[in-house]
């Protein structure tokens, strides 16, 4: 938990001033002013599902993956590790698209 803990930080932050602020790709990249505490709220908890349920499932495939890969199975593993990569990428594309639609970018 203490992981995602600090990943988090990676992505929400409030500032001197009281502002509420959420990176959805990281703070390398623009953000968004967050007007109520309940929206934060939402965000928060909407984020750390991403992140909890989308990053170790990923995980274990390619662990899996790399053991048929390396044991002479061909390209189909490392083909549907792509495809899950890909789809949860525009999965949360679309979440963050849906999440900030209403949300004042900094």
């Amino acid at each position: 938990m203490a992981y995602i803990d600090r990943m988090m930080d990676e992505h929400f932050e409030i500032t001197i001033d009281g502002r509420k602020l959420f990176f959805p790709w990281g703070r390398s990249f623009h953000g968004y002013i967050v007007a109520s505490v309940e929206q934060y709220d939402r965000l928060k908890r909407g984020w750390r599902m991403w992140v909890r349920f989308g990053w170790p499932f990923l995980v274990v495939y390619l662990i899996g993956g790399l053991i048929e890969f390396s044991t002479g199975s061909h390209w189909k593993a490392s083909a549907v590790f792509c495809v899950l990569c890909v789809l949860y990428f525009v999965s949360y594309s679309f979440w963050v698209r849906n999440q900030c639609r209403d949300l004042k970018r900094c």
